[in-house]
């Protein structure tokens, strides 16, 4: 079949291949170029490469190109060999889950969870049931499915769990490789009646320490859900430390039922478009509260 195909004497192929075709698949991979970096990855199999790296990479890129039932048996290579890898039962979990079988999804999740992953955790309120915080949780509508997928990169607790931070980053992206981002933050009992422009004043301080010639507009004052919720942006030419590069920013902040929530877009660019402000202010608007 292909990988024996693609260790035919065309190829020539040979076991010092293998790290050349598994850095192509990876440079393939974090560029988004998902069909030549799942070429790469089956052609440094069928040159012998049986490490866990590589089938955990190309479980990786299968579910980015939305093929969950092929991502199995790759995923599943990588746990015979090492179950202590959190990420590894995050993607057999979505595997499962988006193949119909959503119990052992959750068992995956649990799973994930105890090896240290955070997005497990997030993952198990919200397809499995579990509530962490008291404070309802807010669902932004992103799309989870398809190329303009979004997915839960990352979820941190803290001040005791009455804090929580959850970044989406679009399907194919990492932590240290994205594009856009969106961040929602719940804090429970932090603050008490502010008014909106005080939550934005607080907002555009702590960016002019981090940040380098920030600018901040304020565009409106809503009710959102009941809540009288400001929306501003931030646009930066950099950061003091970290990311050197443009950011702009997209905030809607408000207070519900004791907690406050912090919601934002970001995008490396040195201005935000309006029909960029328009689209992202649209989905946060449709943002719905769950118990």
């Amino acid at each position: 079949m292909l990988l024996s195909i693609l260790c035919s004497a065309v190829l020539a192929c040979s076991p010092a291949d293998t790290t050349n075709h598994v850095a192509e698949g990876q440079a393939h991979h974090a560029a988004r170029r998902y069909p030549q970096a799942l070429f790469s990855y089956d052609k440094a199999i069928a040159a012998g490469d049986t490490s866990v790296a590589v089938y955990f990479h190309r479980s990786q890129v299968l579910m980015a190109m939305d093929r969950p039932k092929e991502a199995l048996a790759s995923i599943e290579y990588v746990l015979e060999r090492d179950r202590r890898n959190g990420s590894a039962w995050v993607i057999r979990g979505e595997a499962r889950r988006q193949t119909g079988d959503s119990s052992a999804a959750c068992d995956d999740y649990v799973q994930a969870e105890l090896r240290g992953n955070r997005a497990a955790g997030f993952l198990l309120e919200q397809y499995c049931g579990r509530k962490s915080i008291a404070a309802p949780r807010l669902r932004v509508p992103l799309p989870t499915a398809g190329d303009s997928a979004w997915y839960v990169a990352d979820v941190q607790k803290q001040r005791n769990d009455k804090v929580e931070v959850t970044t989406w980053l679009k399907k194919g992206e990492t932590v240290t490789s994205w594009t856009e981002l969106v961040s929602v933050m719940v804090a429970e009992g932090m603050v008490k009646d502010m008014p909106p422009d005080s939550l934005m004043a607080n907002m555009v301080r702590q960016a002019e320490l981090r940040a380098i010639k920030p600018v901040a507009r304020k565009i409106a004052i809503e009710r959102i859900n009941g809540a009288e919720a400001i929306f501003f942006t931030i646009e930066a030419a950099g950061f003091k430390t970290g990311n050197p590069s443009p950011e702009s920013q997209l905030w809607m902040i408000f207070q519900h039922a004791g907690a406050l929530y912090v919601v934002h877009y970001d995008v490396h660019q040195p201005a935000m478009l309006d029909e960029q402000r328009d689209r992202w202010m649209a989905i946060f608007r449709a943002a719905t509260f769950e118990r």
